[in-house]
């Protein structure tokens, strides 16, 4: 049985994104492509930060 996951988005990333927010196709694009990769693969990504609050 495959593990669920779910993306948790926090203040940082919610203020971020509001930076592209411009263009929301973009905004779409860029949020659907970090969810999917994230999802299926959580070691991908960058730890930014040393005691993550997930």
């Amino acid at each position: 049985m495959p593990a669920y996951r779910d993306v948790v988005r926090t203040e940082r990333f919610e203020r971020e994104l509001k930076k592209i927010e411009e263009d929301p196709l973009r905004a779409d694009e860029f949020t659907e492509a970090v969810e999917w990769t994230l999802a299926r693969d959580p070691t991908s990504g960058t730890q930014i930060r040393e005691d993550p609050p997930i």
